[in-house]
């Protein structure tokens, strides 16, 4: 009797235990897994002031002007080097090599800076430089047409002077910077894109 009696107290003993480690902490296992945090999305790389909508894009925005990009138009990446004085560059194809047009942004005002480009192309004698004003954005933009020997000193990126040669220089008025396009060649090769970089031009505004 006395044996059954503390069987039974063993077992209920047992039991008690075994219903106390139930009541306890969960371990790890059970603990619900954190809810996952979403990676910040990585944006793509632009020019310094230069934004493509998506690769590809025909209407770049440059300087807080966006544009419309002539059918054959590409825009091209811009070096380390150049991103410290050039917004952004288009090649455009010719029959011959390809030309580059050049979008940049400065200070000085424009008529500082129409002069700098006469500057650079020494003009065929009694030539005079070729400046018309045309309505873009709802501003007078300057187009500068100048042709002669050009000699651009630092901005040529050397190779001496080029004979026979043009530059067509556009200014518009924007804040807080004024916008450049610029454009050298052989005269018969600009002939050829001509109509193509005053569309270019005319296309600006403000978004």
């Amino acid at each position: 009797m006395f044996k059954r009696a503390a069987l039974f107290a063993i077992a209920l003993t047992v039991t008690f235990s075994i219903l106390a480690g139930c009541t306890g902490e969960s371990n790890s296992s059970d603990v619900d897994p954190p809810v996952p945090v979403a990676k910040s999305r990585e944006t793509g790389t632009t020019t310094a002031n230069s934004t493509r909508a998506d690769e590809g894009s025909r209407t770049p925005t440059i300087v807080g002007m966006t544009f419309t990009l002539p059918e054959r138009w590409r825009e091209i990446d811009l070096t380390d080097e150049q991103r410290s004085f050039v917004d952004a560059r288009f090649e455009i194809p010719t029959s011959a090599e390809p030309l580059t047009l050049t979008v940049t942004s400065a200070g000085g005002g424009i008529d500082a800076n129409v002069e700098r480009w006469q500057g650079q192309m020494e003009l065929e004698p009694g030539d005079t430089p070729s400046i018309d004003e045309f309505e873009t954005n709802g501003v007078t933009a300057k187009w500068v047409d100048l042709r002669g020997t050009f000699r651009a000193g630092m901005t040529g990126g050397g190779g001496g002077p080029q004979d026979n040669w043009r530059l067509i220089g556009v200014a518009i008025p924007h804040s807080p910077r004024d916008i450049y396009l610029k454009l050298t060649g052989p005269r018969s090769i600009v002939a050829e894109i001509e109509d193509e970089v005053r569309e270019f031009a005319k296309s600006a505004h403000a978004p």
